[in-house]
């Protein structure tokens, strides 16, 4: 699920001045805890050159969350989210606790197999998934 600012011009121009800003904005909505608001800190890109950071702070009820369904490009939330199948996942168990973890898995017949051809049911954990890449 991808969270977006309202107002998608200053969205856009946001994106034009910080590259990362969706990711971070994203980043700190799922680290929120309980306040009304999330404040991000931006790095801008010069050329070569890093501009000191600006803090930039919304209130919740400036953004929007996308409908929900699988996002090849980004973190999505299972079991809320189904993956395709045959398809090798990073999957994280647990995010945001010590106790997570990331392992390489694929989703087969409603389990997860991991990388060593163990099966997994991670339905009872809390867990997110990303198509595999090497970056």
């Amino acid at each position: 699920m991808t969270w977006h600012l309202k107002d998608r011009e200053l969205e856009k121009k946001l994106i034009e001045l910080y590259p990362g800003f969706l990711d971070d904005l994203n980043f700190s909505v799922r680290n929120k805890g309980n306040f009304p608001s999330i404040t991000l800190f931006c790095m801008r890109v010069r050329g070569y050159e890093k501009i000191p950071q600006d803090e930039i702070s919304f209130w919740l009820d400036e953004l929007e969350e996308d409908p929900p369904g699988y996002n090849p490009n980004g973190w999505n939330e299972y079991p809320k989210v189904t993956p395709p199948e045959n398809v090798w996942m990073r999957l994280e168990i647990c995010p945001g606790s010590e106790d997570s973890g990331r392992v390489g898995a694929k989703y087969v017949n409603g389990k997860w197999m991991l990388d060593d051809g163990t099966i997994e049911n991670f339905g009872n954990y809390p867990a997110r998934f990303r198509p595999w890449s090497e970056d």
